[in-house]
């Protein structure tokens, strides 16, 4: 492969003949011929195709070479007896050529009784349609391996059938180099489940839904969407008196929030306000019950139970119902999303079918500041010489910032605070930011990207924040209601050592130097807002034993505008300048910067602006984010990225290396989907590819208790190892100078989560320290390697060994 991640020779050749073709007219649902024609046209070479055929004694094996709207190409590798599930194609066509060696094909009833037996040779283009074929299996019954190329379309990834699902193995091609959502929504169509996070969910349903939409497409996405346990259990709060409704993201046309029902609590009797509901069960089981209205008598309709992953939908032309969690002794978590977004219900009476009004709003804010309701939430200032006209709209705000650091990437810290002053929150955009929760202050995120983050606070009375630290990032404070108190905490003591109060209407700066801190309402009475800007951008605030999540509030991240100017740290003393005073705002107001205003300055120089230049969503996460959730396509994806410079088989260097190590410490993946990869032996540990190409591989390694591998190096790679679940030890070694055993040089406890970093040169050993539990790591690798050294520590002699037969040792 090319530097770009292409294939080169014959298999690219190949692919962009199926691309031509399965994009032009010729093919309606597939012109059968000419795609058999295609496939059966090119002469074998094994050399042309090895980047992607990859064995495993454990199972056969799908290795990924290209994937698009129309198509997919897969590679798959037999080993002599191994078999695929019993399983059909859904929509999809396949045509499949046996490379190497000889098949067989069992077409099955849907009853799962064999009906027909027929035999693929080397050569042989076998078509597949979903009409005339059905349930089907492939086996290799020779006695030697097998290698056949199958295209699918509409594009087919997994074999998936009742009990199994075999993944893939990611060899494939730039296609894969797609910005994150266009990623994500081909996997929505090819794949049974999606593995990502409430951001691009978020993102997803605010592309689907606007004044219409589509409700079994949105319904097919919800179910498909398979959301991390860890980052969803983030905004899970319980109440044994009330279920809890947990706000996750906020749109002028739809809301996302979790449930979390405690055992026994129900729901009563509701509808929906003329809004479209979908429910996903996300742990545990829901009892629902629908309900018809006639004549103010209630009659039930249905009785169902859902299941984990399973998703219903309401509105109030099919009923009302209640919802919730029967069992007694465990608690569920159900995901909702409504559209558009209501305040009110009406409840109904079991027993008399009389209505009541009930609020069904996450939030609770208290409207003391919005009895005009014409009238700003913030008093009007006094604009300073050279201030800026009112900005009355949280977009105007976003765009104002943007500019600034268009300007310069590290504007002067008067501006910003200028343009902070003038913010002025309009009691209009009350429902679309700010929203309050009984249980912790919400963190309500307006938009970010690599330069800043924007993020309005909400505090219900005596509401505080944990301790933490903003790492890096400075901040910049506007309190719109009510009054808050920030106290630090040098050297980590408990009591304040500093405390700043911060009043209504000022612009508060603290610098990256700001330390160990919490922010508190310190009120009994008056709820509080706050607007806080923070550069290098901060979003969710987090700590060893806490997370706080943003709550997001449409679409969030925004196009980044870089400055020519370099960015630098932000640093200076706290200060706070509050205004006050009347003033009568211009008919006209002009709520964007003005070329004047950007450049009178102290400095009076001024730097070209370049163009948008829009971050990949994942990428932007990367930065701003300790933890992202997301899925192991886009850990390969990155890792292209990395490795897009270098010549193939070219080791990073150290700044590439710790960039590698950040990625594959920050991303979280979901055991759903790491859990398709792992196959244990109790006889020894496992290694299971996930990921090939010619710069590094990724393989998912499978430790049942006390299972260790051998002392060995890496053949001159290097490596990087996660810890997914359990703990793992490592032991390092090196050649004694005095005798030929092998002497211990260091020796660690690796917990989940951990990531370690290894130089080419490291000779170890690793091993699941628990007698009891299973362990998984993921490892890199940089160049891949098929071979490596196996040491004995008491003779210090070495054998080279190929890793097929490695873990066996």
């Amino acid at each position: 492969m090319d530097k770009s991640g292409n294939c080169i020779g014959v298999v690219s050749e190949f692919v962009d003949k199926l691309r031509c073709l399965f994009h032009s007219d010729r093919v309606p649902s597939a012109d059968t011929r000419a795609v058999s024609e295609v496939l059966s046209g090119f002469k074998y070479f094994e050399s042309d195709w090895r980047p992607f055929v990859h064995f495993d004694k454990k199972r056969y094996t799908r290795n990924l070479v290209a994937l698009d709207e129309k198509f997919s190409l897969l590679v798959l590798c037999w080993e002599p007896e191994q078999e695929s599930p019993i399983h059909a194609h859904d929509e999809s066509c396949c045509w499949m050529r046996v490379l190497d060696g000889e098949l067989k094909q069992t077409a099955f009833s849907s009853s799962k009784k064999p009906l027909k037996k027929s035999t693929l040779p080397a050569g042989h283009v076998y078509q597949c349609n979903p009409e005339t074929v059905g349930l089907h299996r492939v086996s290799n019954a020779s006695g030697r391996r097998v290698v056949s190329l199958h295209v699918y379309s509409p594009p087919y990834l997994e074999c998936t059938d009742q009990d199994v699902t075999l993944p893939v193995t990611y060899c494939h091609l730039t296609e894969s180099q797609r910005e994150q959502q266009e990623q994500l929504k081909l996997q929505l169509k090819v794949q049974r489940a999606v593995y990502s996070n409430f951001q691009v969910l978020t993102e997803l349903l605010r592309q689907q839904i606007g004044d219409t939409w589509d409700i079994p497409a949105i319904k097919k996405m919800i179910e498909t969407f398979q959301l991390n346990p860890r980052e969803y259990k983030q905004y899970v709060k319980w109440d044994h008196c009330n279920y809890t409704r947990n706000l996750v993201s906020y749109d002028e046309h739809f809301t996302l929030m979790l449930i979390c029902w405690s055992p026994g609590q129900m729901s009563p009797i509701h509808d929906h306000s003329g809004s479209s509901c979908w429910v996903k069960v996300l742990e545990g089981e829901l009892t629902e019950v629908v309900y018809d209205v006639e004549g103010g008598e209630l009659r039930v309709l249905s009785e169902s139970t859902l299941l984990p992953d399973s998703v219903a939908y309401i509105d109030d032309s099919i009923g009302v119902h209640k919802m919730g969690n029967a069992n007694t002794q465990m608690g569920a978590v159900t995901l909702h999303c409504y559209a558009p977004p209501y305040q009110q219900c009406r409840c109904f009476d079991p027993a008399t079918g009389q209505t009541r009004i009930a609020s069904m709003a996450v939030v609770c804010p208290s409207m003391q500041a919005l009895a005009e309701p014409d009238v700003p939430l913030s008093p009007q200032e006094v604009l300073q010489p050279g201030a800026l006209m009112p900005i009355t709209s949280v977009p105007a705000l976003i765009d104002n910032i943007k500019e600034l650091f268009a300007t310069d990437a590290s504007p002067p810290l008067h501006r910003i605070s200028d343009v902070m002053h003038s913010f002025q929150f309009n009691p209009s955009e009350w429902q679309q930011y700010a929203h309050f929760d009984k249980f912790r202050y919400t963190r309500n995120l307006l938009g970010y990207n690599d330069n800043f983050s924007l993020i309005m606070i909400c505090w219900n009375t005596t509401q505080c924040s944990p301790l933490h630290v903003h790492d890096r990032s400075a901040v910049w404070v506007k309190v719109l209601q009510g009054e808050l108190t920030l106290s630090q905490h040098v050297g980590g003591v408990k009591r304040a050592t500093k405390v700043t109060t911060l009043l209504t209407d000022s612009v508060t700066y603290f610098d990256a130097h700001v330390g160990l801190h919490k922010t508190e309402n310190r009120s009994a009475t008056q709820t509080a807002i706050s607007l806080h800007l923070y550069s290098p951008p901060y979003l969710e605030c987090a700590g060893e034993d806490f997370v706080v999540p943003v709550v997001y509030c449409s679409s969030v991240t925004c196009g980044n505008v870089r400055s020519s100017k370099p960015a630098c740290s932000l640093a200076s003393t706290g200060s706070t300048t509050p205004r006050s005073g009347p003033h009568t705002p211009r008919s006209d107001p002009q709520p964007h910067l003005s070329d004047a205003q950007l450049t009178s300055s102290d400095d009076e120089s001024s730097h070209e602006t370049q163009p948008d230049e829009p971050t990949d969503d994942l990428e932007l996460e990367l930065k701003c984010k300790r933890m992202v959730f997301t899925n192991l396509q886009s850990l390969v994806d990155q890792l292209r990225k990395e490795f897009a410079s270098l010549p193939p088989g070219e080791q990073p260097d150290e700044a590439r290396s710790a960039q590698i190590t950040r990625i594959v410490e920050s991303m979280q993946f979901n055991p759903k989907e790491y859990e398709k990869y792992a196959q244990f032996d109790e006889h020894h540990y496992t290694r299971n590819l996930v990921a090939y190409n010619d710069n590094f591989t990724v393989i998912l390694n499978c430790w049942n208790a006390n299972q260790a591998s051998p002392v060995h190096d890496h053949s001159g790679s290097r490596s990087w190892m996660k810890v997914l679940e359990g703990e793992m030890e490592e032991t390092q070694y090196e050649a004694s100078r005095r005798s030929h055993l092998m002497c211990v040089t260091k020796k660690a406890t690796v917990s989940a989560d951990s990531v370690i970093y290894n130089e080419p040169s490291v000779i170890h050993k690793l091993l699941n320290t628990d007698a009891a539990a299973r362990a998984i790591s993921l490892h890199v690798y940089s160049p891949p390697y098929v071979q490596c050294h196996c040491f004995d520590v008491c003779t210090g002699q070495k054998s080279l060994t190929p890793m097929d037969e490695f873990e066996r040792k």
